[in-house]
């Protein structure tokens, strides 16, 4: 009878830790969502960037013959790149952050049908030597 309660409570522990695990697993997934919403905005992001950093560049091209024109349109394209490797570059830190998050979401997931298929075998156990 005692196997049964040590069994029953280790039951408990780990459905508590599934529900953990689960848990965590509901926020990487929450906190994925919310990287490729963000990933989502700073391509868009990027790519009004980008068509700004293309009409500035025709405005550029139409006027060479004036000289303060040329300065300010390169002071503003300058920034525009620079924008877009800011942009680039918290992509890429995005990228990075959803990969770890993926993979820290498949553990969790590993681990927590390694805890499921751990019970299924030992409320087994508990039954083939209950009917023993």
């Amino acid at each position: 009878e005692w196997k049964l309660q040590e069994s029953m409570e280790r039951n408990t522990q780990l459905k508590e830790r599934i529900a953990e695990l689960t848990g965590e697993l509901r926020d990487t997934q929450k906190d994925n969502i919310h990287l490729k919403e963000r990933i989502a905005d700073l391509k868009e992001s990027n790519s009004q960037t980008t068509e700004k950093m293309a009409e500035v560049t025709k405005e550029w091209i139409g006027t060479q013959s004036n000289v303060d024109k040329l300065d300010v349109s390169k002071v503003y394209l300058e920034e525009r790149i620079n924008d877009l490797k800011k942009t680039n570059s918290l992509l890429e830190e995005i990228n990075s952050e959803s990969k770890t998050r993926l993979q820290q979401q498949q553990q969790s997931t590993e681990r927590v049908s390694e805890l499921q298929e751990e019970n299924i075998i030992k409320l087994r156990e508990e039954k083939s030597s209950n009917f023993s």
